[in-house]
């Protein structure tokens, strides 16, 4: 076999000679088209040697930017300017109370650094994503040797440990679940609720991350729903925070507007363990309201406008659309998402509502949601604690009664007016008062922050 190739080439060589012999142009010609098709045929050649020894001797991640780690690195990288030696960099501008600064980490492009002794290359790319706006990019870092150990410990130095309970991380969901911001920690007793609420939400929560055994036992879903039920002004969401910290969790904000089916199911798939998801007024959207006064209505509003005119058909009382007229998604996605076959375990979902009448019987029942706690105005017990926070060298009577309807939204922004007038609150809370100060009508409707004076005027003297 070998004999016949060394014939061929060699009868292919003397027909070539003969031929620039006979005419040097046509011979010069082939001789262009014959090197051109050779560095064609091997110009991948170096790269795939070096490939195949960048496969066999070294071992490399990728990091997207829809991952936290991600942004653990480029922080990392911000405070690395020594380590590299590149000319291709990255600014960012980080805004400050007292001053703006500019943070440079490394550019697009290829880099080497050194960590611990150890070569490290780290490429970052820009991807070309087509109907958005955000960028997308990755990280690609690489070094030698067989094992990943030496990138996982070198990944591990770099993202930053929890060091105490000093803030409260709260993700908005964007694709992926992208840290917003954050807020101080503050637990459960900081928040003015009734003796029998704190207790039940402690203890409810409190039993439920005892007893994950007891669920892996008995083949249960470990995972917990909460309704917050009340008027508004109540503290539903503060509530929420202050379990975040009182029980070591990070607050997942859940926005269903404009979130499809597939959407939802991604965002409580991508949740992190011991995780706190909230959806705040749920009754606001339309996947989570009663489906019978949806049918009802809609035959009633058939009923009343057949047979009248369209400029003659009656206005709604609220003609402001609300988050619920640009929902995608449907009741049906928003339940396999809470508890479908793929929904994620070891996660706390709370949902605040102004109106519990108004969800789907099938949302809120158990198994969905085991805790409906009904968050209301201040009463005698509460604003006790209000004036206790607020003015705790004030000194409340024992016959001390709450009026009715205030929240304790409104008695903060009070206090925020009269720091140092704890009388004029206790006037405007108790109910058994009959003397007002000169003036208080219009001083109790500009700090209590209503909009309508007439509410007022038939409650206070003038």
């Amino acid at each position: 076999m070998i004999h016949e190739l060394l014939e061929t080439a060699e009868g292919l060589w003397k027909s070539y000679a003969e031929m620039m012999k006979g005419n040097p142009v046509i011979g010069g010609a082939m001789t262009l088209y014959g090197m051109g098709i050779a560095t064609y045929l091997f110009k991948d050649i170096p790269s795939r040697i070096f490939g195949y020894i960048k496969g066999q001797f070294m071992v490399g991640v990728r990091i997207n930017n829809n991952d936290n780690l991600f942004n653990a690195i480029t922080l990392w990288l911000e405070e690395q300017e020594r380590v590299f030696r590149c000319k291709n960099f990255a600014a960012k501008l980080n805004y400050g109370i007292d001053k703006h600064t500019v943070a440079i980490s490394v550019g697009y492009g290829n880099h080497i650094f050194f960590y611990k002794r150890r070569i490290f290359y780290l490429s970052r790319i820009e991807k070309d994503v087509n109907n958005t706006t955000d960028t997308k990019e990755s990280l690609y870092i690489t070094t030698y040797g067989w094992s990943p150990e030496s990138i996982r410990r070198f990944l591990q130095d770099v993202i930053p440990q929890p060091v105490g309970d000093q803030n409260t991380h709260i993700h908005a969901f964007d694709d992926y679940w992208r840290r917003s911001t954050e807020k101080g920690v503050r637990n459960l007793s900081t928040v003015v609720l009734t003796d029998s609420n704190e207790k039940k939400l402690r203890d409810h929560i409190t039993q439920y991350l005892d007893d994950k055994a007891w669920y892996r036992k008995h083949k249960i879903p470990w995972r917990t729903g909460i309704v917050l039920e009340g008027p508004p002004g109540t503290g539903k969401t503060t509530i929420s925070l202050a379990l975040c910290g009182e029980f070591n969790s990070h607050l997942f904000i859940a926005n269903l507007a404009l979130t499809s089916d597939e959407r939802l199911l991604e965002m409580f798939k991508s949740l992190p363990p011991r995780a706190i998801i909230l959806i705040e007024d749920i009754d606001s959207y339309s996947v989570a309201t009663s489906r019978s006064k949806k049918m009802i209505a809609k035959k009633d509003d058939k009923k009343s406008l057949r047979g009248t005119k369209v400029s003659d058909a009656p206005a709604y009382d609220d003609e402001r659309p609300d988050a619920s007229d640009f929902s995608f998604g449907s009741l049906s996605g928003l339940l396999n998402a809470i508890d479908g076959i793929c929904s994620t375990e070891d996660r706390i979902l709370i949902a605040t509502t102004n109106h519990v009448e108004k969800l789907d019987p099938a949302l809120i029942r158990e198994g969905r949601f085991e805790l409906i706690l009904k968050i209301d105005y201040l009463d005698d017990e509460t604003a006790r604690k209000m004036f206790a926070k607020f003015y705790p060298d004030f000194k409340m009577p024992a016959n001390f009664k709450m009026r009715s309807e205030i929240s304790p939204a409104k008695f903060q922004t009070m206090a925020m007016g009269n720091k140092s007038d704890p009388q004029f609150i206790f006037d405007f809370c108790n109910e058994k008062a009959t003397k007002r100060p000169k003036g208080f009508l219009e001083k109790a409707v500009v700090c209590s922050g209503d909009s309508d004076p007439i509410l007022e005027e038939e409650v206070y003297e003038k």
